[in-house]
Parts: structure tokens; C-alpha cells; sequence
């Protein structure tokens, strides 16, 4: 149902009506901190584990590897439950004012492991792992996902919306990475200063996640406060996975996210091994952190332009070749702080408009399972954006854990052996590489958007001539 309040500014070059303003990109942008904060310090566990608890490399990683999977069959059933949602908040809003006090926590407790044996450790850092992500995640990602369908029509304000969310999540992301470790070990750099860290971020995510839910709007949300069912509400959970894995371009973007999810992963979870072992100083990272704020926030602000020029696929297969670029120049000479850099730098750049043209993709999505079976399934569809992201960090948090096990990395050593440090290597160069690589391959075969105007337009034929 249309809001009664809906406000107009204009058309898009398709004729649709624009109907957000900066304030509202704004609004909607604040709830990727709070994702993007619990994803953050769930990527930082394995670090905290094997240099701040004592745990056995291995032992982290699949801590890391048990909680992502268990938490992936959240996701599809989180997309079901926004499907079914029905409130005069909306669809997808409820659900991030019910998330506030919960995000606050799940980034408490994650670094609250106790000191006890290495089974319990390895128990609650598997039940704490999930509630941070399969609870608490999923229930703000899934349906902020979907929010965007039901906050306009417009695929120019939803490319925008894009921008903006990555834009922001990009910059904590990236806050984060520059102070967590200097912030840390100025306050004594044990578990206890992690723990207070963890608390400020905590406080910032919830605040974040409050102010999105009371300042956005559902201005498209078909919301049935009178308990009328659909043919959508009809469908069981299983027959809505069944239309899922028959749309080709679901799975291209859920291994495109859960690649992107990877390279975050890597970038950011085994940066500190870099710094501190390949570069010399652990503290390198704030200002290597520092220095990519730059060519991040110029690829989000040249994202909308390269968008209009290339279209969304195009433009996030610019930006693979660009990261790939950075990738070869640090193979090249990865001991050079400042030739790491430079490539550094690139691949961050590379990220941006990836990010931003990666919501609405799979927005897309959704229309084709309309275009193909009658129903669109925006909250099952958009869970891609969550499991794939949860999938592709558990797997790369639980490969940083098996690749500097496999290579024998001693934490408690202050000079590696050759092969672990290869291992580090690897694991900040050569692996994202490889993930930016399968992107470009994943937005390559993504043809959706060439035939989206006509499969929008034979969907709105469908639905009117059935009313």
C-alpha cells in the first residue's frame, strides 16, 4: 500500500517518480553502520582469539566456519518472515527497531570469552558467533535489504540508495580498521581493552540502527493489516527456495556477494598479520586504513557517473579490473610498504562501485521471479545479500584460521618462518584477487539488466490485467 504522505521531486529517465531526498538517502544509509560494525568485529575474531585469548589457530577458524554455517538457514527463513510481515510500521522496519538493543549486544559478547578450558571457549565463541550473526544480522540485514524495493520505484534513487549505503558501511568499515588496533593497545592492548572498544562500537550501531528505523520510510510496502493472503503468502518456504535456485541471476549475486563479503574479510581480518609480520609494524594498519579512505570515497562519489555511463554490470566489471590492477602491482613487490599501498588503494577503489550496484542487482532479481512465476519474494530474494555475505565472511575468517595453521604461524612468535609469512602473503594478495576475479565473472554473466524495462513492464501488464 502507497504511503498517504508519499512526496514527489521530479521524474527519473524512465518517467518514474522520484520521491526521496537527501535527508532520506541519509536516514537509510545510517543502517549500514550498524551491519557493517557487527560485520567488522566478526571479522576481527580470529586476530583476538589467537593473539589476545591463546586459541589455537585452527580451533578460531572454525569457530568462524561453524557459526557462518549454521547461521546461513537463517537468512532464507528471516527473507520468509519479511515476506509475511505485516504491521503500520511495514514490511521491513519493524524489524530494525526490534534490533536495536540486541546489536548492542552481540558486539559485547563476542569479545567476552571467558577464561576456561578450550572447549568451553570453543562453545561460547561458536554461540556467540551465531547470535551475532544469524540473529542479529540477519534480522537488520535481510530486511534492509528488502526495504529498498518498498522505499521507491525509481532505479535512479535505488542505484543512489546503493551508493549511499556503501559509501557510509564503507567508512566505518574502514574507521574501524584504523583505530581498533592503535585504540586497543593504547588502552593496554588485552582482552579487557577489547571488550570496552567493543562497547563503544556496540553503543554507535545501536544509536545508528535507531535513527534509520524513526527517520525512513515504506512509501510501496503492500502491508495487510486486515489479514488478506496473497498467492505469494500461499507459497510454502520450500517452493519459495525452489523459484530461488531456478533464477540464474539469484545465484550470480549471491557468489558475487559472498566473494565480496571475502575480500572485505581478507582486506581487513588478516591486514593486522600483514603489518605486523611482512611490514614490520602492526600499527601500519591505521595508516594504511587511513590512506584507502581516499580512493574509497572516490570510487562511491564516481560510482553514480560510471553507472550512468557502463550501466550497473558494467560499471562493477571497471571496477574488478581496476582491483585486479592493484592485485598484479603488489605481487610485484609485496615488502614495499608503498607499492603495497598504491595496490591497496586500487583494490579499495575497485570495491566502491561494486558495492554500489550490487543492491540494486539484485533488486532485480526479484522481478525476474515475478517475470518467470507470478511472485517476486523481495524478502527471500534480498536474503542473498545477507547469506552470501555471511557465507563468504565465515569461509574467509575460517581460511585466514586454516591457511596460517597450515603454514605453521606461531602467534606467540616475534619472527614467523618463511612459509608463514608466504601464508600471510597469500591470504591479503593472492586470495583477493581470486575473489575479484569470480565477481568479474558473476557480473559478466548477469544479463537481467538488458531486458529489466521489459520484464518490468510485462509484470505491471500481468498485474493489472488480474485486477
Amino acid at each position: 500500500m502507497m504511503s498517504e504522505e508519499l512526496k514527489r521531486y521530479g521524474k527519473d529517465k524512465d518517467g518514474v517518480d522520484k520521491v526521496m531526498n537527501n535527508k532520506d538517502f541519509a536516514a537509510d544509509a545510517l543502517g549500514q553502520i550498524s551491519m557493517n560494525t557487527v560485520n567488522s568485529m566478526t571479522g576481527q575474531m580470529t586476530y583476538f582469539y589467537t593473539t589476545k585469548v591463546g586459541m589455537g589457530n585452527a580451533m578460531a577458524g572454525n569457530i568462524q566456519l561453524v557459526a557462518k554455517l549454521v547461521d546461513g538457514v537463517s537468512d532464507i527463513i528471516m527473507g520468509r518472515i519479511v515476506d509475511q510481515t505485516n504491521t503500520p510500521d511495514g514490511k521491513a522496519r519493524p524489524w530494525l527497531k526490534r534490533m536495536i538493543i540486541p546489536t548492542f549486544l552481540a558486539i559485547l559478547l563476542l569479545f567476552t570469552v571467558p577464561n576456561a578450558g578450550s572447549g568451553i571457549q570453543f562453545a561460547y565463541g561458536v554461540a556467540t558467533n551465531i547470535f551475532a550473526s544469524a540473529v542479529v544480522y540477519t534480522a537488520i540485514a535481510i530486511p534492509y535489504y528488502a526495504m529498498i524495493n518498498y522505499e521507491t520505484k525509481s532505479q535512479e534513487e535505488r542505484g543512489k540508495i546503493g551508493t549511499y549505503r556503501g559509501l557510509l558501511g564503507y567508512m566505518i568499515s574502514q574507521v574501524i580498521g584504523i583505530v581498533l588496533l592503535p585504540l586497543t593497545n593504547a588502552l593496554g592492548g588485552n582482552q579487557s581493552a577489547w571488550i570496552i572498544v567493543a562497547a563503544i562500537f556496540g553503543v554507535i550501531g545501536a544509536i545508528a540502527l535507531t535513527v534509520c528505523f524513526r527517520c525512513t520510510k515504506e512509501r510501496y510496502s503492500d502491508v495487510r493489516i486486515d489479514g488478506e493472503k496473497t498467492e505469494e503468502d500461499q507459497i510454502s518456504i520450500f517452493g519459495a527456495i525452489k523459484i530461488l535456485v531456478h533464477n540464474k541471476y539469484w545465484w550470480q549475486m549471491l557468489i558475487a556477494q559472498c566473494c565480496l563479503s571475502g575480500v572485505y574479510t581478507f582486506m581487513y581480518g588478516a591486514m593486522a598479520f600483514y603489518c605486523g609480520y611482512i611490514l614490520g609494524n602492526d600499527n601500519l594498519m591505521a595508516l594504511i586504513g587511513t590512506v584507502g579512505l581516499i580512493p574509497s570515497l572516490l570510487g562511491f562519489l564516481t560510482s553514480p557517473f560510471m553507472i550512468q555511463k557502463f550501466g550497473m554490470r558494467k560499471a562493477g566489471m571497471v571496477a574488478c579490473a581496476v582491483g585486479l590492477i592493484g592485485t598484479v602491482i603488489r605481487i610485484a613487490a609485496p615488502e614495499n610498504m608503498v607499492i603495497f599501498i598504491i595496490g591497496h588503494c586500487l583494490v579499495t577503489y575497485a570495491t566502491a562501485p561494486i558495492v554500489a550496484v550490487l543492491p540494486a542487482m539484485t533488486i532485480n532479481c526479484a522481478e525476474w521471479n515475478d517475470y518467470q512465476y507470478g511472485v517476486k519474494m523481495t524478502g527471500m530474494t534480498n536474503s542473498v545479500s545477507s547469506f552470501g555475505g555471511k557465507v563468504g565472511g565465515g569461509l574467509a575468517g575460517a581460511a585466514i584460521g586454516w591457511i596460517l595453521a597450515a603454514t605453521q604461524f606461531n602467534g606467540t612468535a616475534a619472527v614467523q618462518s618463511p612459509t608463514a609469512l608466504m601464508g600471510i602473503k597469500f591470504l591479503n594478495i593472492g586470495v583477493p584477487g581470486i575473489l575479484l576475479t569470480v565477481i568479474l565473472i558473476c557480473y559478466g554473466l548477469y544479463s537481467l539488466e538488458g531486458k529489466y524495462k521489459e520484464v518490468v513492464e510485462t509484470n505491471e501488464k500481468r498485474r493489472n490485467a488480474g485486477k
